[in-house]
């Protein structure tokens, strides 16, 4: 059945992608045949397997957030079984910031902008819904006044049921590539942060996926656009060379590549570069003198001596990779 909807759901992005493409009214039809082929997998869907494409659907368009819910929910309600309120609280902790806040509303902003609005917030206020009901035992009052202010709920928190797994969002395959999108995310911005880019100059970024990671990663471009700041994105193939002058990051999913003029203004990070040399020079220059010094070494303790061995031999590394950098961006 998994296969089934698989097939059908690329079908019908297949058929959005064509026909919003299309330039002419042959195009457009050609669109419509690919929706129609695709949605002719899905005739003949009992009630029950109608429901479950419409939620296997939703999960695909809103980046498949239902799976670590399923998850958390297992655990939570395994904790509380066992009496394990500690580990409870600490689930559900993890999942709210580190999942919810951290991810899924900054990558559900992509698709509230598009057609997947409508689904996007169904799965935005069930999982708040969720989280507010597993954290109730804890919070109570904040937990039941926040409820009630959500479109669609009625009375009180405290007689509504307890969360439950639904077996049908379980798409393991499409929560990996999601990982596999976000691991490509972070790479990125580590890399980022390494060269001190500012959160508002965008690069275009370039990205050879690994084997198996192909779809995920030329699905991604809006996410990367929002998240990375990706001006723009390039698919390498698995033959092709990078470009010369960039940096490069690898991740689970893909080898990623970064023109190193689109982060940096060589001419002013040239000059911020050689500042941060010449300080690091006088550093040095200060640290050799003392140990040059017959009165420093004979009157110094022992512990101290060390310690100024050490600060110079950090600032001679230093040095050298300073160094390195300039030769580099002259090179560019």
């Amino acid at each position: 059945m998994m296969n089934i909807f698989e097939e059908a759901y690329r079908g019908i992005q297949e058929a959005k992608k064509a026909y919003a493409a299309a330039t002419n009214t042959a195009e457009q039809d050609a669109a419509r045949a690919i929706y129609k082929q695709a949605t002719a997998k899905l005739d003949g869907l009992s009630n029950t397997e109608q429901r479950i494409w419409s939620a296997y659907e939703t999960a695909k368009d809103c980046g498949n957030e239902y799976l670590d819910l399923n998850d958390t929910i297992r655990e939570v309600s395994a904790h509380f079984e066992d009496y394990d309120l500690g580990l409870a609280a600490q689930k559900i902790y993890d999942f709210a910031w580190s999942e919810f806040c951290d991810w899924y509303i900054e990558l559900a902003k992509v698709s509230l902008n598009g057609e997947g609005r409508a689904a996007t917030l169904a799965v935005l206020r069930h999982v708040l819904i969720c989280l507010l009901k597993m954290l109730h035992p804890f919070m109570p009052f904040i937990t039941d006044e926040v409820y009630r202010y959500i479109p669609g709920t009625e009375g009180t928190i405290m007689l509504s049921d307890w969360p439950k797994v639904d077996d049908a969002m379980d798409c393991p395959q499409e929560a990996r590539e999601m990982e596999g999108v976000m691991d490509v995310i972070r790479a990125v911005r580590n890399l980022r942060a390494e060269m001190n880019v500012s959160v508002g100059r965008r690069a275009h970024l370039i990205v050879r996926p690994k084997a198996g990671w192909e779809h995920a990663m030329e699905g991604a471009g809006e996410y990367f656009g929002r998240l990375a700041w990706a001006s723009g994105m390039q698919i390498l193939g698995q033959d092709e060379e990078a470009p010369a002058k960039t940096v490069s990051a690898v991740s689970e999913a893909a080898e990623l590549f970064i023109p190193l003029g689109d982060l940096v203004d060589v001419a002013k990070e040239t000059a911020r570069l050689t500042k941060e040399r010449d300080s690091v020079q006088r550093d040095i220059e200060r640290g050799e003198a003392k140990l040059n010094n017959p009165g420093f070494m004979s009157k110094a303790p022992a512990q101290l001596v060390e310690q100024e061995r050490e600060k110079l031999a950090v600032s001679r590394d230093k040095l050298e990779k300073l160094n390195a950098r300039i030769e580099d961006l002259k090179n560019m």
